[in-house]
């Protein structure tokens, strides 16, 4: 009993020593995602291919900046990111129709951010992370030949739209002035979303420019 009291005890020492050395900033970031579906076929062979057109879609959502050096910080975000994809057929006759999907996502990336400081409060960062986001809504519309607005629906089944679950990978480049952060990202999903079993695969992908507020002491 002893020896497991003098182990806890270090331990809470250990962390009280990391959480004092550690810096723990949180904040508020949103912006604008420029995003489309990668598509590709097992059975023709061809690699990941962007449709046509994107969609504009959005982001928002908290994060922490985890200092873990001055040059070098972890940052987790929860977001509320809409993605999904855009695009135009032409059905002959001088009609067009228009397919827009909108799926929205929780997401949560995790980068770590190496940063290079240009004076005391601006310095520019550089970071790469995993993402994991789940499914919660969305929108499919199709217009120009009768309007139609339908749920997206999730799952691991021929009937649903998409599955639920996505991840894949992020990188990000920024500048911090102060306690504002302005930066652009880049996700690219791993998982093939499509519910249906076929030999298509949709993968997401999209860019982001954000804007962001981070509270406490800017200094490390």
């Amino acid at each position: 009993m002893q020896k497991l009291s003098k182990i806890s005890l270090l331990v809470i020492a250990l962390l009280s020593a990391y959480s004092a050395a550690a810096q723990i900033r949180f904040g508020v970031k949103g912006g604008l995602n420029s995003s489309t579906f990668l598509i590709s076929n097992n059975q023709f062979g061809y690699e990941p291919k962007a449709l046509p057109n994107g969609r504009l879609a959005w982001q928002a959502g908290l994060l922490a900046d985890v200092g873990i050096h001055r040059n070098f910080s972890v940052q987790p975000a929860v977001l509320l990111s809409s993605k999904g994809f855009q695009s135009t057929y032409d059905a002959g006759n001088g009609i067009s129709i228009k397919y827009t999907y909108e799926p929205l996502y929780v997401e949560i990336p995790v980068l770590a951010l190496a940063k290079i400081n240009l004076g005391d409060t601006f310095r520019i960062y550089a970071g790469v992370g995993p993402y994991v986001a789940v499914g919660v809504g969305g929108k499919y519309t199709a217009s120009g030949l009768g309007d139609s607005k339908t749920d997206i629906t999730f799952g691991n089944t021929n009937a649903a739209d998409l599955k639920r679950i996505d991840y894949g990978g992020s990188v990000a480049l920024g500048v911090e002035f102060g306690k504002l952060i302005v930066g652009v990202n880049y996700n690219r999903g791993l998982a093939n979303i499509l519910a249906e079993d076929s030999d298509v695969k949709i993968r997401n992908a999209s860019l982001g420019l954000t804007v962001g507020f981070l509270l406490g002491d800017v200094n490390r």
